[in-house]
């Protein structure tokens, strides 16, 4: 091991709404739990580090006896990162945080005596000691990474993979990376042929993930993938928990705790400084909002119903909870449909004939294509027409709350 036997992990963080924190607070946490050698963090933020939430990184890694180091890249970086910044389409820099583009820069502001880091996305969480990450070799150019599964698997939803810039097979994940100071990494070279990468291909899905790729594609050592399992397709492949790095990329970090992985997520979170009482108050009064915007939603729905007839239109996959729970009155109909979608026709001409004296009461899971062209013909949601789904509790195929975006906001 490198700097007298001690594990170097690095994460980037923008924090613009104040809530990102808490997820490289948890990564930490499942790392410091779960390894005994020594560590020290190396945290590259910019002016939205908070004085709160800087204290709290200190008081996790402190409480394991751990180091945490903390750089201001919009200090340091400046010039490079507002240069990186004007090639990035505006819609990008809204959906993406710019955090994502600090590790272009480790080997630029991280002290010259660490040669080694690995490096994490804030959605990571470690369930295994780090150490055996650590201890991979690393090639000549310096990088060693996981195969990206979802690239592999859907190619042809990436524009440079059917552009064929990127051999999908090759391509990796840049949330999990091996890091290791070589000429290669020092040289400002790498810094202007990301920025060169970007101009020519304003198309990049992932541009900071792209731009690596395409510098390192050919050469970087490919890891096993268990030290960077996609979380959602692990539970697309209904795999158990297993040791390993798990990437809960995308909304994959969810509030249902019927879920494994979510189980997982939260065990380590609910240790971090972040869960603290203000967390349990906003998490009290999310819960009361969701349940009084849901209970008005109902009773308004409901209301709709003593002013019209239901007309009760149901696909094949709805049929045991409609037939158990749909009380016919006098003048309404049930009718088993499959699918939906091909009967359109049918559908508005009887609405629109029926609209004053009934309301169709939809259960497709092809609801957002009815509803566009419903309304496509004057027709009118939650008057004329509305989504049955509303009514369904989870477990039978209603809707869920979006636990990401919940969680996202405590």
């Amino acid at each position: 091991m490198n700097e007298k036997g001690k594990i170097h992990v690095c994460y980037a963080l923008n924090d613009r709404d104040r809530h990102y924190a808490k997820y490289i607070g948890t990564s930490m946490q499942s790392i410091l739990e779960r390894t005994e050698t020594s560590l020290v963090f190396h945290l590259l933020h910019d002016e939205t580090l908070s004085i709160e939430n800087k204290a709290k990184f200190e008081q996790l890694v402190h409480c394991y006896g751990a180091q945490i180091c903390f750089y201001d890249m919009s200090v340091l970086m400046r010039d490079y990162l507002e240069k990186v910044y004007t090639l990035l389409d505006g819609s990008w820099l809204d959906w993406y945080s710019r955090a994502v583009i600090y590790r272009f820069c480790i080997w630029q502001v991280i002290p010259q005596k660490i040669d080694r880091v690995v490096y994490l996305d804030a959605d990571i969480l470690v369930y295994m000691d780090v150490v055996e990450l650590w201890q991979e070799l690393v090639p000549e150019c310096g990088l060693a990474a996981v195969g990206d599964v979802s690239v592999q698997q859907y190619p042809q939803e990436y524009n440079l993979i059917r552009e064929g810039v990127f051999n999908p097979q090759k391509y990796f994940n840049s949330g999990v990376l091996l890091m290791a100071r070589t000429r290669f990494w020092e040289q400002n070279d790498w810094l202007q042929a990301a920025m060169d990468f970007l101009t020519e291909h304003p198309s990049a899905d992932f541009p900071d993930q792209d731009a690596m790729n395409a510098s390192f594609i050919h050469h970087y050592r490919q890891l096993p993938y268990r030290y960077n399992r996609l979380v959602d397709w692990e539970r697309l492949q209904k795999e158990a928990l297993s040791p390993g790095i798990y990437h809960f990329s995308g909304h994959a970090i969810d509030l249902d705790f019927e879920d494994i992985f979510t189980r997982l997520y939260f065990d380590s979170f609910m240790k971090t400084p972040w869960s603290d009482a203000a967390f349990l108050k906003r998490f009290s009064h999310m819960v009361q909002q969701t349940y009084d915007i849901r209970t008005n939603t109902l009773n308004r729905l409901s209301n709709l119903f003593v002013r019209k007839k239901r007309i009760v239109i149901y696909e094949p996959e709805f049929t045991d909870w409609v037939q158990e729970n749909i009380q016919l009155q006098s003048g309404e109909d049930v009718i088993l449909c499959n699918p939906v979608a091909q009967h359109y026709a049918d559908f508005i001409e009887a609405m629109i004939s029926l609209k004053k004296t009934h309301v169709f009461l939809f259960f497709s899971e092809s609801y957002p294509l009815d509803k566009k062209n419903f309304q496509a013909a004057d027709l009118v949601e939650q008057e004329d027409f509305l989504d049955g789904k509303l009514f369904l509790p989870q477990r039978d195929g209603g809707y869920s709350m979006d636990g990401y975006r919940a969680f996202r906001k405590m």
